[in-house]
């Protein structure tokens, strides 16, 4: 029973069908098999691991023949933290409450304040609190590079990592509501206990109050996630394959008076760790030129293509000119994409990283930000809608061809 559940529960990679294979051109089809190649040598990508790092170099491999540069860059973090920080968070609240039955209000209400900052940073900004207490781990970015001796730039990205199945999120992504849960009752209790500081009120109904509450902070183990990962088929890989096709692409054809950049980040699911690094390093030097980012994730379902123009739970702003600039684009070719939020508690893209310093950037999705099934064990193969890729890269195309004419951004 277990082994029949095992199969039920995490779809392997099947093969494409032949009429399916048969109704796309030759460049989406390269796209496919670079996707199954690595979704079959690489299932398991978890920031960190030696699997990742292999997908890593199988990747740069994947570029050279198009690029003329291409490189790693490694470093350290802790990309483990976005599994562990409920641990923080429930053992904060019940030192809490104990403290608050031995009638310690004010060091109750700094475990409070502390669960609050800890829950706010991983739940709002996809920030980890305490990131030494987790083991350090080596994550790569990797970039490919046509040229760079022109003055406009644009930088295409996405990443490869995989996402920990949380096991409450492995069937779909709603365990947002649960962090909006606990959220609340840590304010709630964070401003209840600040005000009676002053009031004086007996703590005994306090901690009765919050120990009853006790099974809705427990409940934030759900969100520990373990080894497990999710393929991330839709929401990584398939995007760093349209990138190869992509840089194949204007390799054959080369489009003078602009630098192409392939941008493709580790630790975007650890909380945009790849990308952050990556813009720290060269962020204040592209955003005195004329660089612009274009961030690819999550792409599903041709009826849900659509442009970011916010980030990060909503917090971060995107380019509306260049928004307004791809949905153009689109039109004209007779495709139809959208623009939309990013709402709270729906995440972040690698977009986000380059917006904070001032780079021109949006993020083109193509998934239901309220059912996403990415983070899941069916973001697999075969829940991507084939027709979407060469859209998007079609779009990518043309829009590459058209910036070379524009002055800036705005125009």
């Amino acid at each position: 029973m277990k082994l029949f559940s095992w199969f039920k529960k995490k779809p392997t990679i099947s093969h494409i069908e032949e009429k399916k294979i048969e109704k796309i051109d030759i460049k989406q089809q390269r796209i496919i098999h670079r996707l199954k190649m690595l979704l079959e040598s690489y299932p398991n990508r978890l920031s960190g691991s030696l699997s990742n790092k292999k997908c890593a170099d199988h990747i740069s491999k994947l570029f050279e023949p198009y690029c003329k540069e291409v490189y790693e860059d490694s470093f350290y973090d802790y990309p483990t933290a976005f599994r562990k920080w409920p641990i923080l968070v429930v053992f904060s609240y019940i030192i809490s409450i104990i403290l608050l039955w031995y009638d310690y209000k004010s060091i109750s209400l700094i475990f409070f304040f502390f669960a609050l900052v800890v829950s706010f940073r991983a739940g709002f900004l996809s920030k980890y609190s305490l990131k030494f207490l987790y083991g350090r781990k080596k994550l790569t970015n990797l970039i490919a590079k046509n040229h760079t001796k022109y003055k406009k730039t644009i930088i295409f990205s996405s990443h490869y990592d995989s996402a920990p199945i949380l096991k409450i999120s492995k069937y779909n992504s709603k365990f947002k509501y649960l962090v909006i849960a606990a959220f609340i009752i840590l304010l709630f209790g964070f401003l209840i206990l600040f005000i009676n500081l002053f009031l004086g009120f007996d703590s005994y109904y306090f901690a009765l109050f919050f120990t009853i509450l006790l099974p809705i902070i427990f409940s934030l183990f759900l969100l520990i996630g373990g080894k497990e990962s999710s393929l991330s088929a839709g929401d990584s890989l398939i995007s760093i394959a349209l990138l190869v096709e992509l840089a194949r692409h204007f390799k054959e054809n080369p489009v003078e008076g602009v630098n192409i950049v392939y941008a493709c980040f580790d630790g975007t699911k650890a909380g945009l760790i790849g990308s952050d690094r990556y813009y720290k390093l060269n962020g204040l030097a592209l955003s005195g030129s004329d660089c612009i980012n274009i961030n690819l994730n999550s792409l599903f379902s041709l009826k849900d293509l659509s442009v970011l123009n916010s980030d990060l739970n909503g917090s971060v702003s995107l380019n509306k000119n260049l928004e307004k600039r791809i949905i153009n684009i689109a039109s004209d070719m007779g495709y139809n994409i959208k623009s939309q939020d990013m709402t709270l508690f729906s995440g972040s893209t690698d977009a986000a990283s380059a917006a904070k310093y001032n780079i021109p950037s949006i993020s083109i999705i193509a998934c239901d930000l309220e059912n996403n099934i990415s983070s899941t064990i069916n973001d697999t193969i075969e829940n991507i809608d084939f027709s979407l890729i060469g859209v998007v890269l079609n779009i990518l195309i043309k829009f590459v061809e058209d910036y070379k004419l524009k002055k800036t951004i705005g125009e």
